[in-house]
C-alpha cells in the first residue's frame, strides 16, 4: 500500500497502522505515532544513503503499544501477543540490546495482523522489512532471544516466531549453575567415577608391542591401569601391588600395572618425592608411575563442573534439558581432552624422581617388559581370554595328549582343525614362531627355539639334581623373571618335557606314585559333558619322580630321539659330532645297535645333501667370478641364466627330495648371490643390446634369433623392461634399407598366403588386419624403392589385395548397415524373429568389439521381447490367461522396451500393442461366432434331442469366451436346463396317465415306499 503524502512512514507501517484501527478507542493512530514525525522533521537527507524511515516496530515505542496493551487487557481483543510481550520485556529489559528489542517489537506486530509467513526464512525476511536490520544483525539479535533468554522459539507448524514467557534460557541456566558449582567440594573418589575412567582412559587395559612382537598370543602381556591423587599412594598400596603382580599368572590377567598419579597447582608437590622414594621398592616388577600434573588446574575446574551437573535433580535437568545436555558434553570433551592433554606430557615418577618419556608411553612399557623378561619365550597359542571358550578345552585335550604319549594320527584327528593348528603353530619344528620341538612325524623332541631351551634344561637340569622334586618347586621359577611365563603355558612345556623324558620320570600325587593315566583322570578329568578342566590344586599336589635320567642307555636314547626327530642338516651333523664322543666314552648297548645302523642312513643323506649344496653353490659362485672379470656376452647370458634358476629355487631341490629342512640362512645366502649378479648385470644390458648390430642381409634371421633368445633370458630374469627394449632392438635394425628388403619379401609372401582364400569368407576383425598390413607393407616398399628391383610389381600385387580387402570391409559395414533398416521395418512378432536371426548371422562376421557389443546388446533386447511375446501367445486359447500373461509380458520386457528407445532410438511399443491388439482380436472373433450358434436357438419349435444336444455343448464352454457372453449364455443354458427339467415331468406324468389303476396304485405305494412322495 503507498499513500501518497505520507512519507517518511515506510509504507508497511502505513499498512499496519490501518489494520491496528480495531484496537484503537476513538483515538488518531497518527496522533499516535506524532512523536515519530517529530524526531524526524529536522533530519537531513543525504542521496547517497538510503532514505530515513519511520519502521513498523517503531510504531509500538510509545503511546501506540499502550492503547493495544490495554485493548488486550480490557478483553476487547483476544489475541494475547502483547501481554506476553509486556511481561518479557518487564522481566528481560535491562539484558536486551537494542536490536533484541526491535525483533521484539517487530515481532509482536507481525503476530497481531497475522502475517503468513511459510518458513523462518520467510520470517526473518519479514523481521527484516519491519526493522530495516540487515539480515547478520537480525541472526545475532534472533541467537540471543532464543538461546541467551529463550523467549523467542521458532513454530516449525505455523511458521512464526512464538513469545515464550516461561521458558528457561541459558542465562537463566548460568546463573542456576553457578550456584551449584559454589556449592561442590570435590572429593578424591571422584577420580574411580566410572564416567571420569572412561573419559581418562583408564578402564582398558595398555596393550603394548610386546606381545606381536614376540609371538605371543595370550593376553597377558598388558599394563592394567589405575587412577589415583598423589597424596594417595602408600608403602600398604605399594605392597599389595607387588603381591597381585607376582600372583598375576593366568594368561588373561594384565602382567603389568600403570598407575597414573594426578596433582594439581594447589598440592604439595613433596607428595612426588614421596612416590619416587615407594616406587625403588618396585624393581623387578613392570609397575610404571605416571603423574597427571594439572598445573593450570583445568582438570581441576572441568571435574568441578562435572560434579556440579551430576547434584542437579531429574526436575532441574528437564527444565534446562537443552542448555545442561550441550554443557554436560562440553564438560565431558573438556575432561577428556585435559586428560589426553596430561597423559600426553609422558612425566613419569621412578626411583630418580620425576623424569619425561623419550619414546611413546606403549615403546615405553614394551621396554619395561623387554627389561624384565628378556628370556620370555612365544607363545603362539590363542583364545585364553574366555575361559569357557574353546581354546581352553582343545589346550587340556593337546596337554592329556603330550602327557599321555598318544601322539597319532587318530588322536589328532580328535583336536580337529582349530587344535591342530595350535598344535602345529606352538611345537612344531617347520612353524616359524613355535618352540620347535615336534616334527613332521609327530615325534617330541628338545625345544631347538634358544629360549624354549633355556626353560626346559631349567627344568631338566632339576629333575637329573632331585630325583623327586614337586611340581611347584620344579617350574615355580619359569612363573617370575626373566621369563614370566604363565601358568598355562608353564603346563604345556612340562607336558613337553614329560613326553621327552617319560621314560625315566613318574609322577606322584600328594605322595603316591600313580600312572599317568590316573594322573590325567585326577588333574585333568572330563565333566559330564565331555569338557576338561584343570584342577590347579591337585597339579600343585603333583611331584616329579626322575628314574636314571643320566644313565648310558637313557643318554644314547635321548641322542637317538634327538637325530630321529630333527630334519636340520646341520643339526644332524653338530648331533652326529656329539654321538661320535659319545662312543668314545661309551660302548653302545646292544639292544640299540638297529637303530644306530637306521639312523648311518640318515647320517649318509645328510652328507650327500651337503655336498649337492656345496657343489652347487660353488658352481654359482664361478659364474659370478667370470662375469665380474670378463663381462663378455656369453658370461651375461650365464649370468641371466643363473639368477632365473636362483629364482626358481632350483638349487633347493636337494633338501626337499630328501626331505631335510630348507634354513633361512641358505635361503638368505641365494637371495644375497642373486643381488650380487644383478649388480654386476644390470649397468651392463643397456649397453650391450645397443652395440648389437645386423650388418649383412642373410644374417637377419640369426640376429633374430639371438636377439629373441636374450630377450628371454632377461624376460626370465625378471627384466621385462630390458627384453622389450631388446624386442625393439631387432625392429629398430630392421628400419635399415637393404634389411627391409627381407620385409618386404617374407611380407608379400604371407598375404599371397592369406589371400589363396575367398577373402570374402574373412570377418571384420582379420579384413581389417589384412588392411593394415597391406598399407604397411606399401609404406615399406616406397620408402626401399631405390634398394629394390621389380618394385612397380609389388606395388601393384600389394595395392590389388588391398581394393579387394577394402571391398570386404565394405560389403561387411554394409550388412551391419542394412540391420538399421531391418529394425526400421519391425511390424511383427515374426519380424522380430527375422531381425534376431540376421543379427545371429552377423555374429559370425567377427567385427570389431564396440559393434560386437552393439549387436550382443540388439540381440538380447530383442530376443528376450520375442521370447515373452511368445510365450504370452500360448495362452491364446485362455481368455484370462492371456491377460495375465499379458501383464506379465509387459513387466518382464520394460527395461527391454526402454533400453531400445532410449539407446537405439527404437520404440516398439507400437508393435508389441499391436501384437496383443491382434490376439485380443482373435479371441473376440471366436467368441462371437460361438456366441451365434445359441444366442437365437428356437426353443418353441426345438425337439427334447436338440436341446439336449445344446445344454450339452454350454456345459463345455471353450475359455476364451468373454464375460459377457459367458453371462448370457448361462441365461440360455438355464432356459435348456428348464426345458429338459419340463420335458422329464411330462413324460411322468404321460406315463402315469396310460397306468390303469391297479398300475397307478403299485406306483404310488413304490414312490412312497423309496420316500419320493
Amino acid at each position: 500500500m503507498v499513500v501518497q503524502g505520507i512519507f517518511p512512514m515506510h509504507p508497511l507501517s502505513t499498512y499496519a497502522l490501518s489494520q491496528l484501527s480495531s484496537y484503537l478507542q476513538n483515538r488518531s493512530s497518527l496522533f499516535l505515532v506524532s512523536e515519530y514525525f517529530e524526531k524526524l522533521k529536522n533530519t537531513n537527507i543525504d542521496l547517497d544513503h538510503d532514505l530515513p524511515f519511520i519502521y513498523p516496530e517503531q510504531l509500538l515505542e510509545g503511546d501506540l503499544f499502550t492503547e493495544i496493551l490495554s485493548a488486550e487487557e480490557s478483553g476487547r481483543q483476544s489475541t494475547q501477543f502483547c501481554l506476553a510481550f509486556n511481561k518479557i520485556v518487564a522481566k528481560h529489559y535491562d539484558n536486551l540490546n537494542v536490536n533484541c528489542l526491535k525483533i521484539l517489537r517487530a515481532n509482536l506486530l507481525l503476530r497481531i495482523l497475522r502475517f503468513k509467513t511459510e518458513n523462518r526464512e520467510d520470517a526473518i525476511k519479514a523481521l527484516y522489512l519491519f526493522t530495516g536490520l540487515d539480515v547478520e544483525m537480525i541472526n545475532n539479535a534472533l541467537d540471543c532471544l532464543e538461546r541467551e533468554f529463550a523467549i523467542l522459539g521458532f513454530n516449525e507448524h505455523i511458521g512464526c516466531f512464538d513469545f515464550l514467557e516461561n521458558s528457561m534460557g541459558a542465562h537463566d541456566f548460568r546463573v542456576f549453575f553457578k550456584r551449584a558449582r559454589a556449592n561442590v567440594k570435590l572429593k578424591k573418589d571422584i577420580l574411580s567415577d566410572s564416567i571420569i575412567r572412561e573419559l581418562a582412559e583408564v578402564i582398558e587395559p595398555v596393550n603394548t608391542k610386546f606381545s606381536s612382537e614376540h609371538k605371543i598370543k595370550t593376553k597377558e602381556w598388558q599394563f592394567e591401569q589405575d587412577m589415583f591423587y598423589v597424596d594417595e599412594i602408600s608403602a600398604g598400596y605399594i605392597n599389595g601391588l607387588k603381591r597381585d603382580l607376582t600372583e598375576a599368572t593366568t594368561p588373561d590377567k594384565p602382567k603389568g600395572k600403570i598407575v597414573w598419579l594426578y596433582t594439581n597447582k594447589n598440592m604439595d608437590y613433596s607428595n612426588i618425592d614421596d612416590v619416587a622414594r615407594l616406587a625403588s621398592n618396585t624393581n623387578g616388577l613392570p609397575i610404571v608411575f605416571m603423574l597427571l600434573n594439572d598445573k593450570d588446574n583445568k582438570l581441576l575446574n572441568a571435574l568441578t563442573d562435572y560434579v556440579a551437573l551430576k547434584s542437579f535433580t531429574e526436575q532441574d535437568v528437564n527444565k534446562f534439558s537443552s542448555y545442561y545436555n550441550d554443557m554436560f558434553y562440553e564438560v565431558k570433551r573438556v575432561i577428556s581432552d585435559v586428560f589426553e592433554s596430561l597423559k600426553g606430557e609422558k612425566v613419569c615418577i621412578d626411583k630418580s624422581g620425576v623424569n619425561v618419556l623419550d619414546a611413546r608411553l606403549t615403546v615405553y612399557l614394551a621396554n619395561v617388559f623387554e627389561d624384565i623378561y628378556p628370556q620370555v619365550l612365544n607363545f603362539y597359542f590363542d583364545g585364553f581370554e574366555n575361559s569357557r571358550g574353546k581354546a581352553r578345552s582343545l589346550f587340556y585335550k593337546i596337554v592329556r595328549i603330550l602327557f599321555s604319549g598318544k601322539i597319532t594320527s587318530n588322536t589328532l584327528q580328535g583336536l580337529g582343525v582349530d587344535g591342530n593348528g595350535r598344535l602345529r603353530n606352538t611345537l612344531s619344528y617347520s612353524a616359524p614362531y613355535s618352540w620347535k620341538c615336534m616334527n613332521d612325524e609327530y615325534i617330541i623332541i628338545e625345544p631347538q627355539n634358544e629360549r624354549a631351551m633355556a626353560a626346559y634344561n631349567l627344568i631338566k637340569n632339576k629333575l637329573i639334581e632331585d630325583k623327586y622334586i614337586p611340581y611347584e618347586k620344579l617350574t615355580g621359577e619359569l612363573l617370575l623373571a626373566p621369563y614370566g611365563m604363565n601358568d598355562h603355558e608353564v603346563l604345556y612345556l612340562m607336558a613337553v618335557v614329560y613326553a621327552n623324558l617319560s621314560y625315566c620320570l613318574r609322577l606322584a600325587l600328594n605322595g603316591v606314585q600313580i600312572t599317568v593315566g590316573e594322573w590325567l583322570d585326577t588333574v585333568m578329568p572330563y565333566n559330564s559333558r565331555g569338557s576338561l578342566k584343570i584342577d590347579f590344586k591337585k597339579l600343585q599336589a603333583t611331584s616329579f619322580i626322575q628314574k636314571n635320567l643320566a644313565g648310558v642307555e637313557a643318554r644314547f636314547l635321548q641322542l637317538f630321539r634327538q637325530i630321529e626327530a630333527t630334519k636340520d642338516v646341520d643339526e644332524i651333523f653338530a648331533l652326529k659330532k656329539i654321538l661320535d664322543e659319545l662312543l668314545t666314552q661309551e660302548e653302545l648297548p646292544e639292544k640299540l645297535t638297529d637303530k644306530y645302523k637306521l639312523l648311518d642312513i640318515k647320517f649318509k643323506d645328510a652328507s650327500y645333501v651337503n655336498n649337492k649344496w656345496d657343489n652347487e653353490i660353488e658352481s654359482s659362485y664361478s659364474k659370478l667370478e667370470a662375469l665380474i672379470n670378463n663381462k663378455k656376452s656369453y658370461d651375461i647370458q650365464n649370468g641371466l641364466k643363473e639368477i632365473s634358476a636362483l629364482e626358481n629355487k632350483s638349487i633347493f631341490s636337494c633338501f626337499l627330495i630328501k626331505g631335510f629342512l630348507l634354513k633361512e640362512d641358505k635361503i638368505n645366502e641365494v637371495k644375497d648371490l642373486i643381488l650380487k649378479f644383478r649388480a654386476v648385470i644390470e649397468p651392463l644390458l643397456q649397453s650391450w643390446i645397443n652395440e648389437q648390430r645386423c650388418n649383412k642381409l642373410e644374417d637377419i634371421t640369426n640376429f633374430e634369433s639371438r636377439m629373441e633368445y636374450f630377450a628371454e633370458l632377461l624376460k626370465n630374469a625378471g627384466y621385462e623392461k630390458e627384453a622389450k627394449y631388446a624386442l625393439e632392438h631387432i625392429e629398430h635394425e630392421k628400419q635399415k634399407p637393404f634389411l627391409k628388403i627381407k620385409v618386404v619379401h617374407s611380407g608379400i609372401e604371407h598375404l599371397e598366403e592369406e589371400f589363396k582364400n575367398d577373402v570374402d569368407y574373412y570377418g571384420y576383425r582379420k579384413t581389417a588386419k589384412l588392411i593394415e598390413e597391406c598399407k604397411n607393407l606399401l609404406k615399406t616398399i616406397r620408402e626401399i624403392k631405390p634398394y629394390l628391383a621389380n618394385v612397380d610389381e609389388y606395388e601393384e600385387n600389394v595395392l590389388s589385395k588391398l581394393t579387394t580387402a577394402k571391398a570386404n570391409e565394405t560389403r561387411l559395414k554394409e550388412e551391419v548397415d542394412s540391420l538399421e533398416k531391418r529394425l526400421d521395418d519391425i511390424s511383427s512378432l515374426d519380424s522380430i524373429r527375422v531381425v534376431v536371426i540376421n543379427i545371429k548371422k552377423l555374429k559370425s562376421n567377427d567385427y570389431d568389439e564396440d559393434t560386437e557389443e552393439y549387436l550382443d546388446d540388439l540381440k538380447l533386447h530383442l530376443d528376450n521381447i520375442a521370447t515373452q511375446l511368445e510365450k504370452a501367445s500360448e495362452k491364446r486359447k485362455n481368455r484370462e490367461e492371456f491377460y495375465q500373461a499379458k501383464s506379465e509380458v509387459m513387466q518382464l520386457i520394460k527395461s527391454d522396451i526402454d533400453k531400445l528407445n532410449y539407446d537405439y532410438g527404437r520404440d516398439l511399443m507400437g508393435v508389441i500393442e499391436n501384437f496383443f491388439h491382434e490376439v485380443e482380436k482373435e479371441l473376440d472373433v471366436k467368441d462371437a461366432e460361438w456366441k451365434k450358434k445359441f444366442i437365437d436357438f428356437d426353443f418353441e419349435n426345438a425337439d427334447i434331442g436338440s436341446v439336449n444336444g445344446l445344454a450339452y455343448e454350454l456345459s463345455d464352454r471353450p475359455t476364451y469366451l468373454k464375460q459377457e457372453t459367458i453371462s448370457e449364455l448361462e441365461v440360455i443354458r438355464k432356459k435348456a436346463d428348464a426345458y429338459i427339467a419340463q420335458h422329464k415331468v411330462n413324460s411322468v406324468v404321460e406315463a402315469f396317465r396310460m397306468l390303469n389303476d391297479e398300475q397307478r396304485l403299485i406306483c404310488y405305494k413304490l414312490l412312497k415306499d423309496k420316500n419320493l412322495i
